[in-house]
């Protein structure tokens, strides 16, 4: 099994201190309203809002925006381990 694609996940934003919203519409300050998004597209909005990483003339190490599992997710993985464990 390839943990790495399991999801949803989440997007956390250190530039506004909130969690993205549904739809990259915004953002919001409870989890449970936070946006969920397939592991592609929260690599997308990560790299591209944490390009000054690796931008020369800039020094912070601190990225803008960080993607997190959901916790749903560790439910989700949870029931798949299991089912894994029965073939």
């Amino acid at each position: 099994m390839n943990t790495k694609y399991v999801g949803p996940w989440l997007i956390w934003s250190n530039e506004h201190n909130s969690w993205w919203a549904p739809n990259s519409h915004g953002y919001v300050s409870h989890i449970e309203h936070a946006g969920r998004y397939d592991f592609v597209e929260a690599i997308e909005i990560c790299r591209g809002a944490n390009q000054h990483l690796t931008h020369p003339k800039r020094n912070s190490p601190k990225p803008q925006e960080a993607m997190l599992l959901a916790p749903e997710a560790y439910a989700n993985f949870d029931a798949m381990q299991k089912v894994e464990g029965e073939e």
